[in-house]
């Protein structure tokens, strides 16, 4: 099994490092050498073949270089938290509820 990509010390808090974190310790699996320090180099990471790591669906499954690798049975989910702001006068407009839909229709509650 390849080695998992991890987030370095200063990205400990993000609940994917932790996930990785947790599973590693759980099941005795190694990390990569490499560690990284933001999402983008994950991505590169992984295509590059230096191990495996999470990544969100919506970048992942556009990127050809990459496939899905099934969740082991049994592993808990691991959820993550998603912001939209805008400001109080911009909330009627178009664009604005455009998003707000096609955030929802992406990543349902």
């Amino acid at each position: 099994m390849m080695p998992w990509i991890t987030y370095d010390e200063a990205m400990g808090h993000l609940p994917q490092a932790g996930w990785i974190a947790a599973t590693i310790k759980q099941k005795g699996e190694c990390a990569a050498s490499v560690r990284v320090n933001d999402a983008e180099a994950v991505l590169e990471g992984v295509a590059a073949g230096l191990g495996r790591s999470l990544l969100p669906r919506v970048v992942a499954d556009r990127d050809a270089r990459l496939r899905c690798v099934p969740m082991a049975r049994g592993a808990p989910p691991l959820e993550r938290e998603l912001w939209l702001l805008a400001h109080a006068d911009l909330s009627g407009l178009g664009r604005i509820n455009a998003v707000v839909r096609w955030i929802e229709q992406t990543a349902p509650r």
